[in-house]
């Protein structure tokens, strides 16, 4: 799994401001001391692909002096909420920023030069690289900001670019390339009927024939898809594959009506291309609504091909 880590690299791309009105672009310091302290870190060229599946995304910042002060010690870490972040000049800027969802932190105890990695900030990345307009290679920014009505000595302060560059705030990301899909056409078989489904506004794998097949990334995002009939449900039978692994272990997940089917792992490795159809399918399979999730932790360029299409077939039940 990719591993992505940057360092803050300029003096602008740090610094915090205070409900007084107060700006620094050298110190850095979150929580409360005679005023709320929020700070913030751009991190520039984040060659994080678009669609990519974020698993954990973190900030480690450096302690530039002790603290155990505060009876209350939680902030809430945000992104700022776009994929083209100007850093702060003053502390209006600052309060103005678009944030997303925040995670919230209960600090530790601050030793000097000692490392303290935030929470899992996965959720809030996502919705940055999933936007319209994100391109690898641009910037994040993450902001951290005290909450109202906590007026305990909070205050915490890790070092900043200025002071110590080798020590300023390091973001790492653990991420599967996933793959910019505008269709996810699949197609559902019902008996012998073939139905072809395309769903434009939904992610998926947007499958193309090809006499070389499609090369994917890592990890193909759920697309879902219905049957001819969305109020009728279906029993699922078989899942038709059409693929070349090149040895690899590929994993395909069953979602129905938005659940992981997870009594069963349907894994595929073949070393050709290869066309079949997985038939032990548990009989709990049923619902309206089907989707896959194609997943290999182990990928290269040209290591995975995809043919158009996957199938499955079902049995229509109810009314």
């Amino acid at each position: 799994m990719p591993t992505f880590t940057k360092r803050i690299a300029a003096n602008a791309d740090d610094g915090n401001w205070n409900s007084n009105s107060q700006f620094s672009d050298r110190y850095i310091e979150f929580g409360w001391r005679s005023y709320d302290y929020h700070s913030f870190f751009r991190f520039l060229n984040v060659t994080i692909p678009k669609h990519a599946v974020i698993h954990s995304c973190k900030v480690t910042f450096t302690a530039s002096s002790d603290n155990s002060a505060g009876t209350e010690k939680r902030v809430y870490c945000y992104f700022n909420d776009t994929a083209t972040p100007i850093a702060p000049t003053d502390s209006s800027e600052g309060g103005a920023l678009a944030l997303t969802s925040a995670v919230s932190w209960t600090m530790p105890d601050f030793a000097t030069d000692t490392e303290y990695d935030t929470p899992d900030l996965a959720a809030p990345f996502q919705t940055i690289v999933d936007k319209d307009d994100w391109a690898s290679g641009g910037s994040a920014m993450v902001v951290v900001k005290k909450p109202n009505g906590i007026n305990t000595n909070t205050s915490r302060a890790p070092y900043g670019y200025q002071d110590a560059p080798t020590k300023a705030a390091l973001l790492t990301i653990q991420y599967s390339a996933g793959v910019d899909c505008t269709n996810a056409p699949f197609t559902l078989a019902s008996s012998m009927s073939i139905y072809s489904v395309a769903t434009p506004d939904k992610l998926g794998y947007a499958y193309e024939e090809a006499t070389t097949g499609v090369t994917m990334d890592v990890e193909v995002k759920p697309g879902e898809v219905v049957g001819k009939n969305i109020l009728q449900q279906k029993q699922m039978k078989y899942l038709y594959y059409d693929l070349n692994t090149h040895g690899k272990d590929v994993t395909v997940t069953v979602y129905i009506d938005g659940v992981a089917q997870t009594d069963k792992t349907i894994t595929l490795n073949t070393s050709s291309r290869t066309r079949g159809r997985c038939e032990d399918i548990p009989d709990t399979w049923a619902g309206y609504r089907f989707t896959l999730d194609i997943f290999c932790a182990d990928v290269t360029d040209e290591d995975l091909e995809i043919y158009s299409p996957f199938a499955i077939q079902y049995t229509p039940f109810g009314v």
